[in-house]
């Protein structure tokens, strides 16, 4: 048996995967790797193992690509899988490592932060599109944080803060995205309605690698 190389993308393969989202997608789809990142993790976050038919549409809108080169489109697969390996492997197994795909941002009052919208804005698309359930008030004060920097004009809220608070709330961000993983796999553990979801360790793994689930995402 081949073990799975559990390893993330590396900066070539993100800006390659970035090329195609902006060259197949449209004014809808998804555009940035950052988006990209924060939608899989919200996607394989929740309530049910998602397959990629499940995701696939939500990932470019309204017009699904039409890609006429194979090659690409296989290879912009196998990147995709490789990224929801890794991604689920480090919510799982390695929080520690958990690491959402931000970027680069400015520095404000010596402060240098990441800019956070874009992968949030992405999160909350994988959670419209992964059809979450109400959450306790004690988790969705997560989700809330991330819905608080991934909204279309939060401007006015976030001038109010000091720039130590902004900063604060950022790095908040990664921790609220675990918490919010653990929540959902935790409630896949014991509330029985929603285990009739869960795919078996021998089955085949919703991700589409042909692999079983064992094999595959659940090492992830």
């Amino acid at each position: 048996m081949t073990d799975i190389n559990i390893e993330p993308l590396d900066d070539a393969d993100k800006l390659w995967v970035l090329q195609r989202l902006l060259e197949w997608g449209g004014a809808d789809s998804v555009s940035s790797f950052a988006e990209l990142d924060g939608y899989l993790t919200a996607v394989y976050s929740g309530p049910d193992l998602a397959k990629p038919s499940d995701w696939w549409d939500g990932l470019w809108g309204v017009d699904l690509p039409r890609v006429e080169d194979e090659a690409d489109f296989r290879r912009f697969l196998d990147l995709l899988h490789r990224h929801v390996i890794w991604v689920t492997y480090t919510l799982l197994d390695q929080p520690e490592r958990f690491a959402p795909a931000f970027e680069p941002g400015e520095c404000i009052q010596g402060l240098s932060l990441a800019r956070v919208d874009r992968w949030c804005r992405g999160y909350l698309r994988g959670v419209y599109v992964a059809n979450w359930s109400p959450l306790p008030d004690g988790v969705q004060d997560s989700l809330d944080l991330i819905t608080l920097h991934g909204g279309v004009d939060n401007t006015e809220l976030f001038s109010a803060l000091q720039a130590d608070e902004y900063a604060q709330s950022i790095d908040m961000l990664p921790n609220a995205a675990l918490l919010l993983y653990t929540w959902w796999n935790m409630k896949l553990s014991y509330d029985p309605h929603l285990a009739t979801s869960k795919v078996g360790r021998n089955q085949p793994c919703p991700c589409g690698s042909g692999k079983k689930y064992k094999q595959c995402c659940l090492r992830g």
